[in-house]
Formats: C-alpha cells, sequence, structure tokens
C-alpha cells in the first residue's frame, strides 16, 4: 500500500515517548492534592497582587494628572542677587 501525504493543517501523528502518559494511580494521594491546592492558591494570589498593584499604579497616574491639570502653574520665584541670592554652579562676573 503507497502512504498518503498529510493533509494541510493536520498534526503528525504523536510517537508513544511524546503521548501523554496516564496518571499511575487513578486518585491522586492526599499529599499530592495538598500540593496542587498550594500551587493553586500561590498562583491565585500572585495574579490578585499583580492586579492590586496596577490598579494602584493606575489611580496614582490618574490622580496625578488631575491634580495637575486643576492646578495652575506655579510662577517661578526669581530673587535678586542684591537679596543674598545666587547660583551655586555660577560664579559671578
Amino acid at each position: 500500500m503507497r502512504r498518503q501525504a498529510p493533509r494541510r493543517g493536520a498534526q503528525p501523528a504523536k510517537r508513544p515517548s511524546q503521548r501523554r502518559r496516564p496518571p499511575l494511580a487513578a486518585q491522586p494521594t492526599a499529599q499530592e492534592r495538598l500540593r496542587q491546592i498550594e500551587r493553586r492558591k500561590a498562583r491565585s494570589r500572585a495574579f490578585s497582587m499583580t492586579v492590586i498593584v496596577s490598579l494602584i499604579m493606575v489611580v496614582t497616574v490618574f490622580a496625578i494628572v488631575f491634580i495637575m491639570r486643576k492646578q495652575p502653574p506655579a510662577r517661578v520665584l526669581r530673587l535678586s542677587r542684591k537679596a543674598g541670592w545666587t547660583r551655586p554652579w555660577r560664579r559671578l562676573p
């Protein structure tokens, strides 16, 4: 018999070593179940912390933008040299 070419988009047949192996025991042990539950809790905790931190960052950014738009720009305080103000990085002439 002649082999047919695989169809487009069809996945190649998996080898026995690549197939998912069935679990050895039908029911996981109590220790394995506890480990799975702890992993799931840790994953959900990490996800919720990520969401909370992201929300805090977004609220902070919006608060800063709201305050900056509401507040008019401040005038720059310029003091004369007679008042004793000098720029420390420039020398006086």
